[in-house]
């Protein structure tokens, strides 16, 4: 199966993520595109709502 970062939420210009086919060494974290900062990634969706939201 081919991995893909596929969307889950769409909020204020930017796109929560979580790796699709990820394996038990993947990230199973989300992300945020287009990044708030580079190498971070969310435990939770709410985690990544809470940094989009905090920086407007």
């Amino acid at each position: 199966m081919t991995k893909q970062w596929k969307t889950v939420l769409r909020t204020r210009g930017f796109e929560i993520k979580v790796l699709d086919g990820a394996g038990q060494d993947d990230c199973h974290d989300y992300i945020i595109v287009p990044p708030l900062g580079e190498g971070h990634s969310y435990a939770t969706i709410e985690d990544a709502v809470k940094a989009i939201t905090g920086k407007e």
